[in-house]
């Protein structure tokens, strides 16, 4: 597993959380799952895969549909949080604004990653399947309305000198400034 590349997803984690529903997050250490290890109990789980230059990386966030419920209170107080389509919904965002804010931050670090649409898991006892080979990390999220999980599968090799460098080469000439009119 790449270290930076699992910092800047946690780090996108604890930023999307704090902003969207005014909770404060820690992260504690990770434990390896195994592939075949089922996730138990009630949960909803959001999984994001992500592919370029020779690298993929599956993330997952899962959630009880306790701690869900929690965060869907703090994000839209006026919204029935038990209503099932609304809880797909949540995580299916959740993991796109953890997942969006990782790439940008990814991107600067010199990895190319397009990323796929959150594919969403609700039930009971299910199996979260990574679309990678590689050992899959499971680090819990403590906050105050209960524990969920960030699950990260990374396969490919570190970033080349070359590709850090073309990080460098492209930072003078950026065409992403906004002018008004």
């Amino acid at each position: 597993m790449q270290v930076d590349f699992l910092n800047i997803v946690l780090s996108s984690c604890q930023n999307v959380i704090l902003t969207m529903a005014d909770l404060q997050v820690l992260t504690s250490r990770p434990q390896l799952r195994k592939a075949n290890d089922p996730e138990i109990g009630s949960t909803t789980t959001g999984i994001i895969c992500m592919r370029g230059n020779n690298r993929c990386a599956s993330i997952a966030i899962v959630f009880t549909n306790t701690v869900l419920e929690n965060i869907a209170l703090r994000m839209m107080p006026d919204e029935a949080p038990k209503n099932e389509f609304l809880a797909i919904d949540l995580v299916c965002e959740i993991s796109n604004m953890i997942i969006g804010g990782a790439k940008s931050q990814l991107i600067k670090q010199g990895y190319k990653f397009e990323i796929t649409l959150p594919t969403v898991m609700r039930g009971h006892d299910y199996l979260v399947a990574h679309q990678t080979k590689a050992p899959i990390l499971r680090i819990p999220v403590n906050s105050d309305v209960g524990q969920f999980y960030i699950e990260a599968s990374f396969e490919g090799p570190p970033l080349s000198d070359k590709e850090k460098e073309s990080i460098l080469d492209t930072a003078d000439h950026r065409d992403d400034e906004v002018e008004l009119f």
